[in-house]
């Protein structure tokens, strides 16, 4: 029987419907994507913006991070490491939006690296946020992936985004009454129904109103409104479980697209301390959204989250 939930983090509402699990190609998979001239390949670093930093091994460079070329907010005009801003007046949106090439590999993919590239891909998202997180007008700093076309994916080489803005996003601003709303729920659900897998200092577990088959959440198990004092071993760990869940994902699912995003608190005005647990998803895209989602705003899901998580308990 399908039912309608709200997701009480985001306020989203949810159908669960898994009578349309058994339709014919219920689930999408991704076709190879062509290879073409790659602007993020060795070789052709002046088909992007310039560098803001860059990471070397051995005299060649390992990570690159650029202005984005068709920024989703004002760009800046020229390359600056730590506090960079730009206005657009037509819009009111102020900020700045980069690409963070992750691996000079064209085909390379993120849970087949060794653990110290995939580990200083993790650092990198880190630094860049630290970096963004001195500016005092930054109110939102979001690092997210788009991986494989059906996820949203232009360019078919390894990359992600960060975007930093001057104003607090609306799902931000939810989710502050969500973890103002009581005790965190977040701290315990190792616990929950819902727990796929407990390391050291994370969580692993399935969305408790997912928006979309299979979507997991990692967590870490101490309270922190963001990750910003995260430690070296502990960054170290969150790509190692980063990697174990898109295996796991892959192992049930094929090499579908997905997105992953880092959700840290905002900042409000004053220096006041938020409400706010920090975690990082990952959706598979593995339906897409239709007529009625666009009529009604409710999303369809057709895997219910529980069977999810005991799928993904038993491959990871």
């Amino acid at each position: 029987m399908s039912s309608i939930r709200i997701d009480p983090l985001t306020g989203q509402s949810i159908l669960l419907s898994r009578e349309r699990a058994g339709r014919a190609a219920a689930f999408l998979s991704d076709p190879p994507l062509p290879r073409e001239d790659c602007p993020f390949c060795p070789g052709n670093e002046d088909q992007t913006p310039p560098e803001i930093s860059r990471l070397e091994r051995g005299g060649l460079w390992t990570i690159r991070v650029v202005p984005n070329r068709y920024p989703m907010i004002a760009a800046s005009t020229a390359a600056r490491a730590s506090t960079p801003r730009e206005e657009s007046q037509e819009l009111g949106i102020s900020g700045y939006h980069e690409v963070l090439i992750e691996s000079p590999v064209h085909d390379a993919q993120f849970d087949l690296l060794a653990e110290e590239p995939a580990a200083d891909i993790v650092q990198c998202y880190l630094t860049r946020y630290r970096a963004h997180a001195m500016d005092p007008a930054v109110r939102s700093i979001t690092i997210f992936k788009n991986e494989g076309r059906s996820a949203g994916a232009s360019i078919p080489h390894l990359h992600s985004q960060l975007v930093a803005f001057h104003r607090v996003p609306d799902r931000a601003l939810h989710e502050l009454r969500f973890f103002s709303s009581g005790s965190c729920s977040f701290c315990h659900l190792e616990k929950g129904p819902g727990m796929i897998a407990v390391t050291g200092n994370f969580v692993v577990t399935a969305a408790e109103v997912a928006r979309a088959p299979y979507q997991l959440r990692i967590v870490p198990r101490s309270h922190a409104t963001s990750w910003v004092d995260l430690q070296a071993s502990e960054l170290r760990e969150l790509s190692a479980v980063l990697q174990r869940s898109l295996r796991a994902l892959f192992t049930l699912l094929g090499r579908v697209s997905f997105n992953w995003t880092f959700q840290n608190a905002p900042r409000l005005d004053g220096d006041v301390q938020l409400p706010f647990h920090w975690y990082c998803e990952i959706t598979p895209r593995l339906t897409v959204e239709a007529g009625f989602e666009l009529a009604t705003g409710i999303v369809t899901n057709i895997v219910d989250p529980l069977d999810a998580a005991a799928h993904l308990r038993k491959v990871f």
